[in-house]
């Protein structure tokens, strides 16, 4: 009884380190994620807590503080990058730049994924010119940080010249994961900046990497109807959406893919007002409109240069065809419709109907638009 009594005790102790460890290492993992406090974690369990304290000390400007935590985090975690970084971020803060740069260096070594030790190599590769070795860094921050804001400045230092471009394409073109974040973040850059941008997805597109279309949408639409910019909002959605098929100016001039679920300004949208339906299948546009007034069945923006445009469509209808040859417009910005310099009608029952309008400078964007009213019943483009 006795020897069982003492057994279960010292098994009770056992359970009580374990957990009190246990407790510890988790408190000190957390602080990985969040602010903790760490007062009940014992020295030998703080690796982590260690890298919090200099982070705090830092922010608070507390230099001694932050390179006396620093350097308790090597001790107590000496082959871990986060190690090395927090003091190389501590020495670096306390202008001790050879010292910092050599603890960079190591954390460098011991791992990719450790941001603040690529973005100080990458930013060092920059300053000595090094694109190739800057292109590397830049790619491993993208893995893991692609809204970082130093990132997004390391990126258009690199498209800026042929050697940076070459460094830069050369990891665009191996398809990585951040491609869509390279292609959506074209939407804050503008002049030189933007148009280098468009180039290298450009590049990276012949090269079979395309960011997915979806993805982009919203920066396009952003970009032209909030920002006014569909000359560049239609570069960046020629990168990732347009699909190089059609006739003439207008995407998918065939019906021949269904609507998207998000439309650009570039893609057929369909208004689907109350009173009307419209649906694109099989090649067709089929639409009806049941109001008392004409409606509008579908548009798409176009970026048509000045002067003379046909306007060229088949059409067919249940109910009176009379309407379908003025059903198809092209209407400017300001509300108003491109003046008609001729209009061609079906004849003999047929299908095909024309229109040429002259576009002048101030129009644009060109919006095309098709209307019809309740007379046509069911109506196919």
């Amino acid at each position: 009884m006795i020897r069982t009594g003492a057994g279960r005790w010292v098994l009770l102790a056992l359970i009580g380190v374990y957990a009190m460890l246990a407790v510890g290492n988790g408190i000190d993992r957390l602080s990985l994620y969040q602010e903790v406090s760490g007062r009940l974690v014992p020295d030998f369990l703080r690796a982590h807590l260690y890298r919090q304290d200099t982070r705090i000390a830092l922010r608070e400007a507390r230099l001694d503080a932050a390179r006396l935590a620093a350097a308790q985090a090597v001790r107590a975690a000496p082959v871990e990058p986060g190690s090395t970084s927090v003091l190389g971020s501590a020495l670096f803060a306390s202008a001790q730049n050879a010292p910092a740069h050599d603890a960079f260096r190591v954390a460098g070594r011991f791992g990719w994924r450790d941001i603040p030790a690529q973005v100080y190599l990458m930013l060092a590769a920059l300053a000595f010119d090094d694109r190739k070795n800057a292109a590397e860094r830049l790619d491993a921050i993208m893995r893991s940080a692609p809204d970082l804001e130093a990132s997004q400045a390391a990126v258009t230092a690199l498209e800026a010249d042929a050697r940076g471009q070459a460094a830069l394409l050369a990891r665009l073109t191996e398809g990585p994961g951040w491609l869509p974040v390279y292609a959506r973040t074209a939407e804050g850059l503008s002049g030189a900046a933007f148009a280098n941008r468009i180039a290298m997805l450009q590049r990276t597109a012949a090269a079979g990497h395309r960011p997915v279309c979806a993805g982009l949408t919203d920066s396009i639409n952003r970009m032209a109807y909030e920002g006014g910019r569909f000359d560049d909002a239609y570069q960046l959605w020629q990168t990732g959406c347009a699909t190089g098929t059609g006739i003439g100016a207008v995407n998918d001039p065939g019906f021949d893919r269904p609507a998207v679920a998000a439309p650009s300004p570039f893609d057929w949208t369909l208004p689907g007002a109350g009173g009307v339906s419209s649906t694109i299948d099989d090649g067709r546009l089929i639409a009806r409109n049941d109001n008392l007034v004409r409606e509008e069945v579908a548009r798409q923006h176009l970026l048509l240069p000045p002067g003379v445009v046909d306007l060229v469509w088949e059409a067919s209808a249940d109910g009176s065809a009379s309407g379908l040859a003025e059903a198809v417009q092209l209407r400017c910005p300001d509300g108003s419709t491109a003046p008609t310099e001729s209009r061609t009608a079906a004849v003999g029952g047929g299908t095909e109907y024309r229109v040429q309008v002259k576009v002048s400078p101030s129009c644009r964007p060109q919006l095309l638009s098709i209307r019809i009213d309740s007379s046509v019943g069911e109506a196919r483009f």
